[in-house]
């Protein structure tokens, strides 16, 4: 019960600390969007607006970038002048193991959590590019482990570069087993669905 506790008040903290300066990135991410596809017929304030209120699809990049300006806050941006060893503890942070005040078992927790919205949001923008019409488990699993593996590199090599973070494998094994649960089970929900729709057709 302490364990999903301290997940819990993690998670809030990371939500009421960092939600209002993504969505800040993301308002501006919104106008330069708008601005590059801008048709002089009509104002940019309409366009701006017609952009937010009835672009369906936009609404759905919307929600990826608001979460990608989320992970970032969340592990580059609040970590600058922290002055910490990128290569410290490489092999730190393993469930259960090492000292639990340094290391708690909440943390791993929450890097199996951190980025299993990720790969759910890739596949809501892009389902069709993605699997052209090979939507099975396993593919689903494969393309979750690189899609989240790709993300959480990323993040692992600009803490390392910029000394924002300490380069840790356990991250990363714990982020990507996250990302393929997420789309596993985006699958099994999303194939639950189509069968249910199926037999209501027939």
């Amino acid at each position: 019960m302490e364990l999903l506790t301290n997940v819990l008040l993690d998670i809030w903290d990371v939500l009421s600390s960092y939600c209002l300066t993504a969505l800040l990135f993301s308002a501006f991410f919104t106008v330069v969007y708008v601005l590059l596809g801008y048709e002089s017929k009509k104002s940019f304030l309409k366009q701006l607006a017609d952009t937010v209120i009835k672009d369906r699809e936009f609404q759905r990049f919307f929600v990826l970038v608001y979460f990608f300006f989320l992970l970032i806050c969340k592990t580059l941006l609040c970590r600058i002048g922290m002055g910490l060893e990128p290569l410290g503890s490489i092999m730190n942070g393993w469930l259960f193991t090492g000292n639990k005040y340094l290391n708690p078992p909440s943390q791993s927790i929450e890097n199996i959590i951190m980025l299993m919205p990720y790969p759910v949001l890739i596949y809501w923008n892009y389902h069709d590019d993605i699997f052209h019409g090979n939507f099975t488990l396993k593919n689903v699993a494969v393309k979750s482990f690189f899609i989240t593996l790709g993300m959480s590199a990323f993040i692992e090599a600009s803490q390392t570069v910029f000394a924002l973070g300490t380069l840790q494998l356990s991250d990363l094994f714990y982020n990507t087993l996250g990302g393929v649960i997420s789309g596993m089970l985006y699958y099994l929900v999303l194939n639950h669905f189509k069968k249910r729709k199926s037999r209501s057709q027939h």
